[in-house]
């Protein structure tokens, strides 16, 4: 496997993370290198991640900033989120959701289990057991 190749692609990811055309030909290469599951992972990120940037800011759409749209500030502020969820998570303890509107949408199991989902893929951690343990969740990736 050629480690310089791979380093393009990630550099440019991070340099654009919201560019799916590039996800999409990192995974066929990382397909091509025998890497599956990190290529599934890949094509899911972006669908991912646009469940975990509703559930950070539920009214994006309707913002009249288009400061607080801008692509790699919107990026940035569901990543600032997601990593405080991640450190929730590794400390054992449920994550909290700061506005109102996302803790009633995940009241909803199906909503609830999106979210977990979404959360693995971006993240690659597992949910908490308990979430895991629920009948509902049967992640995909």
């Amino acid at each position: 496997m050629n480690q310089d190749e791979r380093q393009r692609f990630l550099d440019g990811i991070k340099q654009n993370p919201l560019d799916g055309h590039l996800r999409c030909v990192f995974a066929d290469w990382l397909e091509e290198h025998g890497e599956d599951d990190e290529a599934l992972r890949q094509r899911q990120w972006l669908p991912a991640f646009t469940v975990l940037k509703y559930i950070v800011f539920p009214y994006i759409d309707e913002y009249p900033d288009e400061y607080l749209r801008t692509p790699i500030l919107m990026y940035e502020g569901v990543m600032a989120e997601v990593n405080y969820w991640k450190w929730c998570v590794e400390g054992g303890d449920s994550p909290s959701f700061g506005n109102t509107t996302a803790q009633e949408k995940l009241q909803d199991v199906d909503a609830r289990t999106e979210f977990w989902k979404a959360f693995t893929v971006i993240t690659g951690i597992d949910p908490p057991d308990d979430i895991k343990d629920q009948e509902c969740y049967h992640c995909a990736c």
